[in-house]
Parts: structure tokens; sequence; C-alpha cells
């Protein structure tokens, strides 16, 4: 436990977390999201999505004559749980004198936990995707915080819009695919196991032509198992793909074993 809060992911997520929480006011920021919050608010109430007062300055007339916003519903489906947690606060009695200000509770708590929650996870799929296109650690680190702190993305936390949510989606989309043609094709995994597939073969064919015996081959066997097990570990850390010194490592270990056939 106490390695994985020095981590990098814990640390990155924590300075992504404090950071979004230090700069909220408890507004939504702008008129777009207040109304995509109002379609949230829509899908499990009775209120409408777009109130009538508001038309024809915003919303589309949908069937049976009722009001619908004219934004995609992303948005509001992310602020859907933050929603009814927040409109459930603001009943409790605790904020009875609250009502009627302005941000209200509901409107509080979305902000902050939806562009917490958004900073978190951007920060942790950016580290992954950085280091999946072979960053070193230091790298991917220094790539997160300069996401964070050099480019728009707290001011958008901020202001909150879409922007963020779309890069999020976006890192994922791209690192999911990015994981699965790294554990298919990265050349360094390609190298390590194809070792381990030509040692395989010739520890069967020593045994054999009789220049091993099958306690040495199944020896051997289980060698070459441990260096497998080994790169699918190292792999796995590193999101499919293992690094330059890990490779080293495995092919060191393939060459010992290799001596010994």
């Amino acid at each position: 436990m106490a390695h994985l809060l020095r981590g990098p992911r814990f640390l990155l997520a924590a300075i992504a977390l404090l950071s979004t929480l230090l700069i909220q006011s408890g507004e939504l920021g702008t008129s777009d999201t207040m109304h995509r919050l109002q379609t949230a608010h829509s899908f499990w109430t009775s209120e409408p999505a777009v109130f009538p007062q508001e038309y024809p300055e915003f919303g589309l007339i949908g069937r049976g004559g009722r009001l619908y916003s004219w934004y995609g519903i992303g948005q509001s489906l992310l602020m859907l749980p933050t929603d009814m947690v927040g409109t459930w606060l603001g009943r409790l009695p605790l904020f009875e004198n609250y009502d009627g200000n302005d941000p209200g509770v509901r409107e509080i708590f979305v902000s902050f936990t939806t562009n917490a929650l958004i900073a978190v996870l951007t920060a942790l799929l950016s580290l992954r995707l950085l280091k999946q296109f072979d960053f070193s650690e230091a790298q991917a680190i220094a790539g997160v915080l300069a996401l964070l702190f050099a480019t728009t993305h707290l001011h958008y936390s901020q202001n909150m819009s879409e922007n963020n949510y779309i890069l999020l989606l976006t890192l994922g989309g791209v690192s999911a695919a990015s994981a699965q043609d790294f554990a298919q094709t990265h050349p360094r995994r390609a190298e390590v196991n194809q070792r381990l597939d030509h040692q395989d073969a010739r520890i069967k064919a020593a045994e054999a032509r009789g220049a091993i015996t099958p306690a040495k081959a199944s020896r051997l066997h289980a060698a070459d198992h441990r260096v497998r097990v080994a790169e699918r570990r190292d792999a796995a850390k590193h999101n499919g793909h293992i690094t330059r010194a890990e490779q080293a490592r495995l092919n060191h270990k393939e060459n010992r074993i290799s001596h010994r056939v």
C-alpha cells in the first residue's frame, strides 16, 4: 500500500484532484452546461428538459409537442449520477436555509465532483498513453503535468464545458486501441517471444537426438517458462509492451538457458 501511495499514478491523481478542487467556484460556468444539467434532471424527474419560457430562443419541438434540448446527451449522462446525489443533498435539513442561492447545492456538488473525476481520469489515461508510446516514466509524468498546467485543461475544469469530457473519451479510445496493437505487434515483445519459441524447439530437438536427458529438458523448459512469465508480467506493467531494459534482461536470461542446451 505504501508503494502505491508513493507511485506516480497516485501522485498525479492527487495533483489533478487537488488542483481541480482549488479552482472550483461551484458554478457550472456556461449556460450550455446548465441546459445539459437540466436535461440530465429531466431523465429522472418530472421536470422538462427545456422550460416553455426558453423557447424559441432555445430548444426544439419534438414528438407530442414536447420541448427538447438541441445538445447531445453525452455530458448530461455524465452528470446524471451527481445530479441525483446533489438533488438529494439539497433537500437535507442542513441546507434548508441555503435554498434559493445561486449556485445551489445541486450545482455545487455536480461541478466539484464531475470536474474532479474527469481531471483524475484524464491524468491517469494520459500517463498510460504516454508510456504506451514508449516515453520514459519521467517524460510521461512531465507530459501529464504539462497537460494539466500548460494547456486550457484547468480553464475548462473551472468553466465546465464538453472540452475536457471529449478529451477524456479521446484518450481512452486511443489508449485502448494502442494497448491492443502493442500487445500483438510490439517489436521488443515479438523478439523475446520468438527467441523463446525457437529455444523451445531447440530443447525438444536436443532431447530427441539424445544430446540432453529428459530431466534436463524438463528443467530447461521450466526455465524458459519462467522467462515467459516474466515477459508477460513486464508487459502488464506497461500496458502491453516492454522497455528496452526489460528486453535486455530477458534476453540475458535466455542466453544463459541457451548455453545449457
